[in-house]
């Protein structure tokens, strides 16, 4: 008898634990706001997560709208991240009509959130999401995506520590990569134009001027004050290259650029990311992508200035 209940104990616990390991081990299932966002959460989660974007690579998170379809992301989430200062503004909708009430990180926690620049006479000063392009930032932001992802799986915060800090190693070659390659434009040229203000926390990060006719948001519809003030500032200061966006009116840009005597150059990447294959398919790839087209365009217009500068010299 005493044989007996001893072999079934062995039994059921041995056939308790691999089913219990097995559960244990399955992916987690994270909601991403949008394609940038949830490129860095996968980064760091690894293979312990899959992450399903809300908003998803080339589509614009600033004008979307929930649809009931959307709902039905949150209904077996294990965690959701938002990027927070304000970006999200469509998130508690959803969040009410889902009727989720799991967890619901905020991958910009910590990080203290800029105005708008108040030079754009048609828009209301708001908050300024965009610290993602901030190359010191997103490296805050990986940290906390690795301690709440930890929350949900204590057992792995190792492994999504480490994946976490070789995303920070990463950036951090690109941002000193960045110090050195703007060192060498004048101060003076280190401006840029671009379709709406995302960059500001980049410029600041690296003495950069960016200046665009439509605020921080692409739902505010420039006027043609804010359009005639960019074409002088381009003017201005001999800009030679203007960019347009992946998620924002071309045609504003370019019509901009034949106003203001200048070329439209390659198209930035602000608020998601392109597909696989595309130019822009990681974060990464993406900040790469932007800054090399910036650079270089900054160095034309402090090429064209010199040359300008030597001729008023000479004549």
């Amino acid at each position: 008898m005493i044989y007996r209940l001893s072999f079934l104990l062995f039994f059921l616990l041995t056939a308790w634990a691999p089913a219990h390991s097995k559960e244990s081990q399955k992916p987690l299932k994270i909601v991403a706001s949008f394609s940038i966002l949830g490129n860095i959460v996968k980064t760091v989660g690894g293979k312990e997560i899959e992450v399903f974007y809300i908003v998803q690579e080339n589509e614009d998170p600033h004008i979307f709208r929930p649809t009931p379809e959307t709902s039905l992301l949150l209904a077996k989430a294990d965690g959701v991240f938002i990027n927070g200062l304000g970006l999200e503004g469509w998130f508690s909708r959803l969040i009410t009509a889902s009727g989720y009430k799991g967890n619901v990180f905020i991958a910009a926690k910590g990080i203290e959130g800029e105005r708008a620049p108040c030079d754009h006479p048609s828009a209301t000063p708001i908050l300024d999401p965009h610290a993602w392009h901030s190359l010191v930032h997103v490296q805050t932001y990986a940290q906390n995506i690795a301690d709440d992802l930890s929350r949900i799986r204590p057992e792995k915060a190792s492994y999504f520590e480490k994946n976490a800090q070789a995303f920070i190693d990463e950036v951090q070659k690109i941002y000193d990569w960045a110090q050195k390659e703007v060192s060498k434009i004048p101060k003076s040229q280190r401006k840029v134009v671009t379709g709406h203000d995302a960059f500001f926390y980049l410029g600041r990060d690296l003495g950069i001027e960016f200046v665009s006719p439509q605020g921080v948001t692409t739902e505010a519809e420039p006027s043609a004050k804010d359009v005639a003030r960019v074409i002088q500032f381009v003017k201005k200061n001999n800009i030679k290259t203007v960019f347009v966006e992946s998620l924002t009116s071309q045609r504003l840009i370019r019509e901009l650029a034949d106003e203001a005597g200048a070329t439209v150059g390659a198209e930035l990447y602000t608020d998601a990311l392109s597909k696989k294959g595309g130019p822009a398919p990681t974060y990464p790839i993406m900040a790469r992508h932007n800054l090399t087209h910036i650079f270089s365009a900054m160095s034309e217009s402090a090429q064209l200035e010199a040359s300008l500068q030597r001729r008023r010299f000479f004549s």
